[in-house]
């Protein structure tokens, strides 16, 4: 369920994020996983835990990610820097990106055991937020833009 739900929404991220654009498509979708997060967060407080109480928050994140944060990162990031930077540039941002999702990986476990599944996923929450902040200050819209145009607006 969670492939296809993946594969789902990352092809709808296809065919909606020239229409969308890009920052709108991020923020939508860091919001939703941040929702998603946070009703996890007080489920996994609840004392019933159940599959069926569980799963749809699960696969609402899945699709929220596979929406927007999966693929709309990589679009963003090969946009964003200008030509005479752009391969050494994306490959560091690459590398961050990456380092960032093993960072998030290698400290669950250990968030979850020093302030419960709940409260790390309340952790995970703000940092869902602390993101659509950062999206919606800092990240420049690039839809509709060239390569070109793009570079000209970061010298203004």
């Amino acid at each position: 369920m969670v492939g296809a739900i993946n594969l789902v929404f990352t092809i709808v991220a296809l065919f909606t994020i020239d229409r969308l654009g890009r920052k709108l498509l991020l923020i939508s979708a860091d919001g939703g996983m941040g929702l998603s997060i946070t009703v996890l967060a007080f489920v996994f407080n609840g004392s019933a835990l159940t599959p069926a109480r569980i799963l749809p928050w699960v696969l609402c994140y899945v699709a929220c990610f596979a929406f927007g944060m999966g693929p709309g990162v990589w679009v963003v990031i090969s946009e964003l820097f200008p030509t005479r930077i752009r391969g050494r540039a994306m490959s560091l941002a690459t590398v961050a990106l990456w380092l960032a999702c093993l960072l998030l990986t290698v400290t669950f476990l250990s968030l979850v055991k020093a302030f419960t599944a709940a409260g790390a996923f309340r952790i995970y929450a703000v940092l869902c937020a602390v993101t659509v902040f950062f999206v919606w200050k800092f990240t420049p819209e690039t839809k509709g833009k060239n390569l070109e145009e793009i570079e000209k607006q970061w010298k203004l």
